[in-house]
Formats: structure tokens, C-alpha cells, sequence
């Protein structure tokens, strides 16, 4: 019994490093250190391949800085797979599609599918109304979308930025 006691613990103490290994990335990419933050999410993903955040955020990467359309978009598939109601993930993946692949209708798909299960993220409504206004052409919707942005996040310089282009 004893043995079993101690696995568990330190079974404990790995995601617990897991964890800080993982803030410690989110805290380099927020500070725009992001060479940094991507060897960390790989870290962390070495150790658990289905951190869904991290695939999240280490796919964003792959699309946003590295512009490597065809990783992203299988990164982000896999944390899409590893927890499909994870909201971020299905909004990074849509924008990856709609960016790197060209699909804004499947993007829409899962802009909605994401909006559904958070009708408040900032990030999904804001992504979500850059597509309706880019590719759909469909700028009142656009503007609805970011209208209720704006009032769920009102210190958004992003959200009124945007509406006021």
C-alpha cells in the first residue's frame, strides 16, 4: 500500500511541473517572447501529448508567427480531438482553416460550434466577425457580433479598434 501511496504522489508532482512548465510558457508568450514559449508548449506536450491548451497555443504559433499552415492546422486538430468542447481550440482551428486552407465555411462551422459553448469569448466573437467581415462580406452581422463583444469586454481597445474601421 505504502507503494501505491507514493506513486500517486509523485504521479502528483509530475503535473504539478507540468502545470508550472506550462504557465511558464503561457507567460513568455504573453510577453511576446514567443521562440521561448513555443520550446515550452513543446516541452510540455513531450511529456503530455493531449495538453490541449498547449496544442492550442503551440498551434497558434505554427500559424500565426511561423505562418505554417500545414502544422497548425494538424496541431489544432489534434487538441480539437483531445477535447471537442474545448472552445479556444475550435476558434484557433477555424481561424487556421479560414487563414490557411481557405475554408471560411467550415471555419463558420466551428465558430459557432465554438460561440455555443462560450457565447462571451472575446477571442471567439472578435475572430468570428473578422471572418464575416472578410470573407462573408457580411458586415452587419460582423457588427452585431462586435457590438456584444464590446459590451461583455468594454475595456477591448482590439473589439473597438475593429469597429471603428
Amino acid at each position: 500500500h505504502m507503494h501505491h501511496a507514493a506513486s500517486s504522489e509523485s504521479a502528483a508532482r509530475v503535473a504539478q511541473d507540468l502545470e508550472r512548465l506550462f504557465e511558464r510558457a503561457l507567460e513568455l508568450h504573453s510577453e511576446g517572447d514567443v521562440l521561448s514559449a513555443e520550446r515550452s508548449y513543446l516541452q510540455v506536450l513531450n511529456q503530455d501529448p493531449k495538453h490541449v491548451a498547449a496544442l492550442c497555443n503551440y498551434g497558434s504559433i505554427l500559424s500565426d508567427f511561423r505562418r505554417d499552415g500545414e502544422r497548425a492546422l494538424a496541431v489544432l486538430s489534434r487538441a480539437v480531438a483531445a477535447d471537442p468542447s474545448d472552445a479556444p481550440s475550435l476558434a484557433s482551428l477555424a481561424g487556421a482553416l479560414n487563414d490557411h486552407a481557405h475554408r471560411p465555411d467550415l471555419a463558420q462551422n466551428l465558430y459557432l460550434k465554438a460561440l455555443h459553448l462560450e457565447p462571451s469569448s472575446e477571442a471567439v466573437l472578435f475572430n468570428y466577425a473578422g471572418l464575416l467581415r472578410r470573407h462573408a462580406d457580411d458586415l452587419p452581422a460582423a457588427r452585431s457580433l462586435l457590438h456584444k463583444a464590446l459590451l461583455l469586454h468594454p475595456d477591448s481597445e482590439e473589439v473597438r479598434g475593429e469597429l471603428l474601421s
